[in-house]
């Protein structure tokens, strides 16, 4: 499944909502979501945090508004961890497939083998601009939803 939507519409709201819900139900589920941090009103960067743990961890930041992200690689050993974990669950959030994902950075070279094993259910955002690309490297979503535009 595939919640989509432009940046900044809730999509990590969404799973975060959707991954307690699950838990309420009796369901075990798992995986990670991308959280904003921000500084004085600024945005400066993302952690990633295990929705299971509440662990968190500094993905990206960066030192100014028009400078780009610096990624920091203890965070895709974070990512690492948390899907071996949930390799056996049922259900796994991912939260973000975005445009370094696309390219095929980011989460997406650790992503890859957990989904050949095709043990669980996958939930993950993915940004509506690199839908195509996406799919393309992990196939069709079985399921899309679309998150409208905040207003």
């Amino acid at each position: 499944i595939a919640v989509t939507g432009d940046c900044h519409v809730g999509k990590t709201t969404w799973l975060k909502h959707f991954f307690f819900a699950m838990q309420n139900a009796g369901l075990t589920v798992n995986g990670f979501v991308e959280e904003a941090i921000f500084e004085h009103d600024m945005r400066i960067g993302y952690n990633f945090r295990d929705l299971l743990t509440n662990e968190t961890v500094p993905v990206a930041r960066r030192t100014s508004g028009d400078k780009p992200y610096i990624f920091y690689e203890d965070a895709w050993h974070f990512v690492a961890s948390c899907l071996r974990r949930s390799a056996d669950e049922p259900i796994c959030i991912v939260d973000e497939l975005g445009r370094l994902e696309a390219q095929g950075g980011g989460i997406m070279p650790y992503l890859m083998p957990f989904l050949s094993e095709r043990k669980h259910h996958l939930i993950a955002s993915v940004r509506q601009s690199v839908l195509p690309e996406i799919e393309a490297q992990i196939g069709p979503f079985n399921t899309i939803i679309t998150l409208p535009p905040l207003t």
